[in-house]
């Protein structure tokens, strides 16, 4: 059993089962990818919190008080520290704000920053647990299980988008924002859709060139095609951004082994696009054209301008703790759209620089992972280190790190890494 490979912490509390410790995790994962629905939420005095935010509480507190894996590493204690960072910022923002203007939403503010007090937490627990083998295998199934799920709901949602009648209903689906023409799979809306699936296109990449049994590589090749498909019917200019990076492994694995044939996953994107573009099916033709809007005729509510303007009302409040988190709604009339921009105007310079930290940190993470590959690591090692340009790319137009998925990917990257680089040097 797993649990003989436990490294136990310095409190000497009861052994938790395996079974319950593979249950906590795979609730916490099931809530966050498939049961972020706006109806499952918990109204509080100080907030909103949804059933995801739940399962991460119960993951954490019940973690705290039972013997488990727990050795970190240098790299991992680092990044910890700057998500803690990022909600104990948050805190100061709020009550420098108080004493000097005003926060608009003090609620959201504080979710936000007790959000990534948790992440924090989670990523601490979560990250020592997986990096004993049998339990990273387990996560990674479940994972890939969830992501079949996503990709079921998204092909009924496109189905009835082509105007198949015995999906409408399930397409006028209450959770989904901007219904009609637009997928969001299990999530509210198809920003986070676009990134899960360009988190775990790098991950089944790898696993098809790692796994000998010629049916699982079948397996995964589909799943791949299909988050291809459905990332196209987001009609998410984001998905533009992120799809060349989700498949860098296909690119450098062909290129090392000379075996082009893996190339044929670029085609099939290319002719999915061309035709979904020449016909309008879809939300493909509004992503291409807005994004062409976006460059050549910026409205009123383009980015750029929507940026300008949170960063002019950061400069009038506080540049040092900015206009508080998840205040630019409220002040500027629209949400910033860019994790970079969000966290320079909410959180002022200090913030920043502590998210400016931990894009280092999972850079310096996958850059080693990139080179433990190189030097003989398993292809998920490229598949997982793949995850952070992801990351850092759909940043641009929306925020990553603000998404509940966040812990659950920064502790499958440390975990990788533990165990394709640290193992490799010990």
């Amino acid at each position: 059993m797993a649990h003989r490979h436990r490294s136990t912490s310095n409190y000497r509390g009861p052994e938790i089962p395996d079974r319950l410790l593979l249950a906590l995790m795979f609730v916490m994962i099931g809530c966050i990818i498939l049961l972020d629905y706006d109806r499952l939420a918990l109204s509080t005095p100080v907030g909103r919190f949804v059933l995801a935010d739940l399962a991460m509480v119960a993951f954490v507190l019940t973690l705290t008080f039972v013997d488990r894996p727990s050795r970190f590493s240098r790299e991992g204690i680092f990044i910890v520290f700057f998500l803690v960072g990022l909600g104990v910022t948050g805190f100061v923002s709020i009550i420098f704000l108080n004493l000097v203007a005003e926060v608009p939403n003090v609620g959201r503010a504080l979710t936000d920053s007790i959000r990534y007090l948790l992440y924090g937490a989670v990523v601490f627990f979560l990250s020592p647990i997986l990096a004993v083998r049998e339990y990273y295998q387990y996560y990674l199934k479940g994972l890939i299980v969830c992501y079949a799920i996503v990709l079921a709901v998204g092909f009924g949602q496109i189905f009835a988008v082509l105007g198949v009648p015995v999906f409408d209903s399930l397409f006028d689906w209450r959770n989904i924002r901007g219904r009609g023409t637009r997928v969001a799979g299990t999530f509210r809306w198809q920003g986070p859709l676009v990134l899960f699936i360009g988190l775990m296109l790098p991950v089944l990449s790898a696993k098809i060139y790692s796994d000998i049994r010629r049916r699982a590589a079948l397996t995964y090749s589909l799943l791949a095609l299909g988050g291809i498909i459905v990332i196209f019917f987001t009609g998410s200019r984001s998905a533009f951004l992120v799809l060349p990076f989700s498949l860098l492994p296909v690119l450098i694995i062909a290129l090392q082994r000379r075996e082009w044939k893996m190339f044929y996953p670029f085609m099939f994107g290319v002719v999915v696009f061309t035709l979904l573009t020449i016909f309008d099916i879809g939300a493909v033709s509004r992503a291409t054209e807005r994004m062409f809007d976006a460059i050549v005729a910026p409205t009123d509510e383009s980015r750029f301008r929507i940026w300008s303007a949170a960063i002019a009302a950061m400069t009038d409040t506080s540049i040092l703790f900015g206009i508080g988190p998840r205040q630019t709604t409220h002040i500027v009339g629209n949400a910033p759209h860019s994790g970079y921009i969000a966290f320079l105007v909410e959180r002022g310079v200090i913030g920043f620089l502590l998210f400016l930290g931990l894009i280092i940190g999972l850079i310096r993470v996958s850059t080693q992972l990139l080179s433990a590959y190189f030097r003989g690591a398993s292809p998920i090692a490229i598949g997982v280190a793949s995850m952070v340009p992801v990351l850092l790319v759909f940043s641009v137009a929306n925020s990553a790190v603000t998404g509940r998925i966040t812990p659950l990917v920064i502790a499958l990257i440390l975990s990788t890494h533990k165990l394709e680089v640290k193992n490799e040097t010990q």
